[in-house]
Order: C-alpha cells, then structure tokens, then sequence
C-alpha cells in the first residue's frame, strides 16, 4: 500500500454516558491516553524484530473517577471509546515527485523567450513539448483521493500549466505582428513616387563675363573619360604642339 501519510500520535479517550437525561456526570472520560510514534526505532530493517511487531509506542494513560463507572450502574449507562490519528505528511514524495519537475518544465518554457524570434520551428517544438510534458505531468495528481473542494496541489499544477500554455501563446502572438509588420514594409516603398532622373541633376546657371551683354550659355561638360590616364596624355600633347607653334 503506498500512503502519502505518516502517523506520529494516536489519542485515545473512553467515555462514560447515559440514556437518562437526568443522571449526573455524563461524558465523563475514565480513561484517556496519548500514543507517541517514532517511525525509526521500527523500520524497515527491523520488521523482524519482536518488539517491533507489536509496537505500541510510548504512551502515557491517565485514569479519571467517573460516578457512573460504578458497581450501580444500571442498564441505561454505556460507554463509548474516542480514538483520534494524527498523521504528517510525506513531503519528500510530493517535492521529487511533482513539484521540482513542475518547476523545470516552466522553467525551460521560459527559455523560449531568449531564443531568436525567427527560429519559428525551435520555438515552438520548445513551447509544444513543455505543454504536453506539463499535461502529463498533472497525470500524477489524478492516483490522489478525490475529494469535494480545490486542494493547493490542484491550485499549483493549473498554474504551471497556464504559465507554460500562455508562453505558447506569447510566441504565437509575436510571430503575428512580425508577419504583418514585415508585409507592411514592401507596401510602403511601393507607394513613393517615382522620380525622374533628370530632376536630380543639378541646373546649369549662366552668368554674364561683360556687363550689360547678355550672358553666353554655358555648355553641360562632358562626362569624364574612363580612363584618367589616357586624359593626361592628351593634354600633354595638346601643350607640346602650342609650345612648337610659338617657336
């Protein structure tokens, strides 16, 4: 049998009672002890022990004189016995079993977010395998006792799992406006008018070398050869035939 629960203490307390309504001392306890366990005196190792087959405990009786409890008592008095079990529970199992995993699970969902936002496929495989492995991990509440009302390990394996679901959904979200401000772009460069390539040409301005005559236009210069070397030689050239003419 596995149990979730370790007893430590057991109180067991006898009553003495009447039918009659009238009868005096009623709910009188005669008897009353406390019971304390201590699991490693007998454990495990020690099942075969003889004194550990019977194991009691330390206990500690305590009588009390009750009118009732009497050699007159009649057919209406009875007694009645009151046992009450005090257990402490195995956290350990609990803490490996299904808190420390739920933690790593929402831990790497968390990951997520520092990974590139365009690795679309490692995103999501992340944000994918922590959601199922989250929802098998809330398996292992189901082998628990149902009860009536929410418990606080319920309350903690529904949060786990929306912070893991909603770190899915972050992503999903992102992905979206990251498409749609990526189609916006295109639309904006081609909504900007064209413009012709003589209008980012600089105009020639004219300016008139002897007043009161109007001003000669200016021709555009030519584009610059290719090649800056065969300019030079010409222009060197173009000197040695004036300097000859001279002389």
């Amino acid at each position: 049998v596995h149990s979730q629960f370790q007893i430590y203490s057991v109180r067991i307390r006898s009553y003495a009672n009447s039918f009659l309504d009238s009868v005096e001392g009623k709910d009188c306890s005669y008897f009353q002890t406390e019971c304390m366990y201590q699991p490693d005196m007998c454990g495990l190792e020690a099942k075969d022990d003889k004194a550990c087959q019977n194991y009691q405990g330390s206990c500690k009786p305590q009588t009390t004189v009750c009118s009732l409890v009497s050699a007159d008592a009649t057919a209406n008095t009875y007694t009645s016995l009151e046992m009450t079990l005090y257990f402490r529970r195995l956290l350990s199992s609990h803490l490996f079993e299904l808190f420390i995993p739920c933690i790593t699970i929402v831990c790497l969902s968390w990951v997520a977010f520092w990974i590139n936002r365009a690795a679309v496929p490692a995103r999501v495989a992340l944000g994918i395998t922590t959601v199922l492995t989250m929802v098998t991990q809330a398996t292992r509440v189901v082998g628990m006792p149902h009860v009536s009302y929410v418990r606080a390990i319920d309350v903690w394996v529904l949060a786990c799992q929306a912070f893991v679901f909603l770190a899915l959904i972050e992503y999903a979200v992102v992905n979206y406006l990251m498409n749609n401000a990526n189609k916006a772009k295109p639309a904006k460069a081609k909504g900007k008018p064209m413009v012709s390539p003589t209008e980012s040409l600089p105009r020639l301005q004219t300016k008139s070398s002897v007043p009161g005559q109007p001003a000669e236009k200016e021709e555009p210069a030519s584009a610059a050869p290719a090649n800056p070397s065969k300019v030079s030689v010409f222009v060197l050239s173009a000197k040695l035939q004036q300097f000859g003419k001279q002389e």
